[in-house]
């Protein structure tokens, strides 16, 4: 009798590996502030969206801001871009996690470096015109579509792909087309181009990856 009323091992396991009450509580506080965040963030987008339309259509009016509006409009896509990569991967294990942050890092950086000189005209991006600038710039973008690809197979999804290949493109497309005369008509052009150029090309590599290693996210 007293045999068949001692707990099993297999229920002191059970026991031992359920959750505490203090610790129950914590994860119904976080799920509760993980729902209240994406309430949040969702009611703020259109807001957010309609207040950024509008500066833009005003500041379009005035020539004086024509030339400041295209440079932060342009320099501000490829770090909007590789942020939104790097968080859209933050739950993923940590190796991939680690590797997309510096891929991400690494990509902006480049960026940022072909992008500046180009739109305040201080230098000349002869870097992003070369073979082998070009050539890194693709192969980093592989490398993002590559790091979605392994992502996607272990669960989390992402366009990691599709953002930096937007980032690519802006590269490579705006040192040969940026027009001081007229700043922010070379900058939306720039930004066509690498939305649905860049974007497009991004997001077929990584569907074409995600494809490979069998991930159907």
């Amino acid at each position: 009798m007293a045999d068949a009323l001692r707990p099993t091992r297999q229920a002191r396991r059970r026991r031992a590996r359920a959750p505490s009450p203090a610790e129950r509580a914590r994860q119904a506080e976080a799920a509760i502030w993980h729902v209240r965040r994406k309430e949040f963030t969702r009611r703020l987008t259109l807001p957010v969206l309609l207040g950024v339309v509008v500066g833009v259509a005003g500041a379009t009016r005035f020539v004086e801001t024509r030339q400041t509006e295209a440079e932060l409009v342009v320099l501000a896509l490829p770090v909007v871009a590789m942020v939104s990569a790097g968080v859209t991967l933050r739950h993923a294990e940590s190796r991939l996690r680690r590797a997309a942050f510096v891929l991400a890092f690494g990509l902006g950086a480049i960026t940022e470096a072909v992008l500046l000189p180009t739109v305040t005209g201080s230098g000349s991006p002869e870097f992003a015109r070369s073979f082998g600038g070009a050539l890194l710039l693709c192969a980093l973008g592989l490398a993002a579509a590559f790091v979605e690809a392994l992502a996607a197979r272990r669960g989390t999804s992402s366009r990691f792909g599709a953002l930096a290949g937007m980032a690519v493109a802006l590269a490579l497309y705006l040192p040969g087309h940026f027009a001081h005369k007229d700043p922010f008509g070379a900058a939306v052009a720039a930004l066509l181009v690498a939305l649905f150029v860049g974007g497009g090309v991004g997001l077929l590599l990584g569907a074409v990856g995600r494809a490979w290693v069998g991930a159907r996210l």
